[in-house]
């Protein structure tokens, strides 16, 4: 049996850092932050860090005393 794989965004020919998962993360931010990048992984998004950057201004940032 040959099995093949291939990414969501090369399946669906499109980005999947969209409004809605701007959406998502804030609803899991809510639900379960604080919350690091890593924490949000489990939702398969990609390109994650670029959706968190776009949301910078409305997120509150806390650091430990390891930064």
């Amino acid at each position: 049996m040959n099995i093949t794989y291939a990414s969501s965004e090369n399946w669906l020919c499109q980005s999947l850092v969209t409004n809605y998962s701007i959406e998502l993360i804030l609803r899991y931010l809510k639900a379960f932050g604080p919350a690091t990048i890593s924490d949000i992984h489990w939702s398969g998004l990609t390109k994650i860090s670029k959706v968190i950057e776009d949301l910078r201004l409305q997120l509150n940032t806390f650091h430990d005393k390891d930064g």
